[in-house]
């Protein structure tokens, strides 16, 4: 089977203009720390080729302080009920101490479709 950009844009497009948000994983799970709170993100319009089509977040992303260290390894998107919708991980896990403030800058969380 093979899917048009027509209808990936359709589908990322869901993502692009609803009330989602993002939150970090540590040991594949979502981090469960009193202080810490998943944080809204935004996304550009698709872009790609014939094949792959893709979005992007448009926002930095500033992670507060936790109340424990942990060691980021990925990151899942929600919807404002709390469904995850899509979730990755990272490419090298970060050691982040408690007192440190993870941060994606624009462009660094990407959807990618098929």
């Amino acid at each position: 089977m093979s899917l048009s950009p027509e209808f990936m844009d359709r589908v990322l497009l869901l993502l692009v203009d609803q009330a989602i948000s993002v939150g970090l994983f540590d040991g594949g799970r979502e981090i469960d720390d009193p202080l810490y709170e998943r944080l809204p993100i935004q996304f550009d319009a698709p872009e790609g080729d014939a094949v792959e089509r893709f979005i992007q977040n448009n926002n930095e992303l500033r992670f507060g302080i936790m109340a424990s260290d942990h060691v980021l390894d990925g990151w899942a998107v929600y919807d404002s009920s709390g469904v995850l919708l899509a979730s990755d991980t990272l490419s090298e896990p970060r050691n982040m101490k408690a007192d440190d403030n993870p941060i994606f800058r624009a462009g660094m969380i990407t959807i990618t479709m098929p």
